[in-house]
């Protein structure tokens, strides 16, 4: 043997650090500016309605993705019960403040 490490399968060995020095490696592009999400109100159930409507139009006509609007669409159905409980609950508080005093 001479000391010479042998080549596999013909291939040239790289030199160094592994990046193909003819090409050198593209920075990415810098990410366009995030939309600020726009704050959709959800306070009462009519506002979580509207909202849904608004969805389903929005998947319906093509502008939005079904199966990002199922997603919005089950986390709308959440809050909508949220809201529905906490309502629940005030009215439950208002009578029972009215029937001990």
């Amino acid at each position: 043997m001479t000391g010479k490490p042998k080549m596999a399968s013909g291939r040239k060995q790289r030199s160094g650090g592994g990046a193909n020095e003819k090409h050198p490696a593209k920075t990415p592009s810098p990410l366009p500016p995030k939309k600020r999400a726009s704050r959709v109100r959800l306070g009462s159930i009519g506002d979580v309605r509207r909202e849904m409507g608004k969805l389903y139009r929005e998947m319906r006509g093509g502008q939005l993705d079904t199966a990002k609007g199922c997603k919005l669409a089950f986390v709308l159905q959440s809050v909508g019960r949220l809201v529905e409980v906490e309502t629940i609950e005030q009215r439950l508080d208002a009578l029972e403040r009215n029937y001990h005093a």
